[in-house]
C-alpha cells in the first residue's frame, strides 16, 4: 500500500512599487499592499473559489515590500491554490494596468474624477476573505498599517453633508379658550 500526501508550503510575497511621473520612475514609499491567496476546491459538480487569507502590509523607503502568508482561515485540503494576487494603492495615484516585470507594480498620478476615487476606495473597504457565513473578516496585519489603511481610504471619500430636517407646520388658529 503506498500512501502519498502533498504538503503545500506558504507562500512569501515581495516586490517594489514605483511611482511614474513625467516619465521618471522612482520608488513609491508608503503604499499599500494587499496580498490575496486564494484557491480552488472540488464542490458539487464544479470547482468553487477558496479565499485562503489576505493581508496588508506597506512599502518602505525604497518601495519594496514583503508579505508573508497568514495562517490559512479554513482548510486547505484538496485546495488547488492561484498565483497570489496583488493589489496596490496609494492616494493620489492609480495603479498601471502594465506590470513592468514580475515582482514590480507602477503607479501612475491619478487621473479619476473625485466620484471615481470615491467608488475605488469604497470598494478596496471591502478587500479581505469572507467567512463561510460571507461576512468580511480583517485583513491580516502583520506591519499595523490597518488602521493608516482605513484613515486613507475614508479621505477619499466625499464629506458627507450633515443632514438637516426641515418640517412645514400646519398653521394653526388662535386657541379662543386662552383668551
Amino acid at each position: 500500500m503506498v500512501l502519498s500526501a502533498s504538503c503545500v508550503h506558504a507562500q512569501s510575497v515581495r516586490g517594489t512599487v514605483f511611482e511614474v511621473k513625467d516619465g521618471v520612475r522612482a520608488p513609491s514609499a508608503g503604499a499599500f499592499v494587499i496580498v490575496h491567496w486564494t484557491g480552488r476546491r472540488p464542490g458539487f459538480g464544479h470547482y468553487e473559489s477558496v479565499c485562503i487569507q489576505a493581508a496588508i502590509a506597506r512599502t518602505d523607503a525604497q518601495g519594496r515590500f514583503a508579505i508573508s502568508e497568514p495562517p490559512p482561515l479554513r482548510s486547505t485540503f484538496l485546495v488547488f491554490r492561484n498565483d497570489p494576487a496583488v493589489a496596490v494603492w496609494k492616494p493620489g495615484f492609480d495603479t498601471s494596468a502594465e506590470q513592468p516585470r514580475p515582482g514590480e507594480w507602477n503607479l501612475l498620478p491619478g487621473k479619476a474624477t473625485a466620484e471615481m476615487r470615491a467608488a475605488m476606495a469604497e470598494g478596496l473597504r471591502h478587500y479581505g476573505c469572507s467567512d463561510d457565513k460571507g461576512m468580511l473578516l480583517p485583513l491580516t496585519d502583520p506591519q499595523g498599517v490597518l488602521a493608516d489603511f482605513h484613515r486613507a481610504l475614508a479621505a477619499e471619500m466625499p464629506a458627507q453633508q450633515e443632514k438637516r430636517e426641515v418640517r412645514i407646520l400646519p398653521r394653526q388658529r388662535p386657541n379662543p379658550a386662552s383668551r
